[in-house]
């Protein structure tokens, strides 16, 4: 058990409903099976209880959390660089059936392919 004066100078309200703690001042919650860290800070032998106490997030948990949103940011830069493949392609389609209206109509399948095969070239793998 973590008691709720282990949670901080903080006043919690309790919803019945949703089974939560809500800091009134932060809006910091806590839910029934939300993951928390926490360290033993009393054991009871005789009566068979133990406290814990919350953990705080140290350095070493900083550094996981810069960690994983530095992955994340890497996948949203492939996705950017995806993005600005596509609107090229489809710059690339507008110029193709803009060009051709002279004459013959341009076949707008064909100027797509050509320019997604275009822009798929610019695209930077990842491995």
């Amino acid at each position: 058990m973590v008691h709720i004066t282990e949670l901080g100078g903080e006043y919690y309200r309790f919803d019945e409903v949703r089974q939560e703690l809500r800091g009134e001042r932060t809006g910091v919650r806590y839910v029934v099976g939300a993951r928390v860290r926490v360290q033993v800070s009393r054991v009871d032998l005789d009566g068979r209880k133990i406290d814990f106490r919350m953990v705080r997030d140290t350095e070493e948990d900083a550094a996981m959390i810069r960690a994983r949103r530095d992955r994340m940011v890497g996948k949203a830069g492939t996705a950017v660089a995806e993005l600005a493949a596509v609107k090229e392609a489809d710059r690339a389609v507008k110029a193709a059936t803009k060009g051709k209206s002279k004459g013959t109509p341009a076949n707008p399948v064909r100027a797509a392919k050509a320019a997604a095969r275009k822009a798929s070239s610019k695209v930077p793998r990842r491995r």
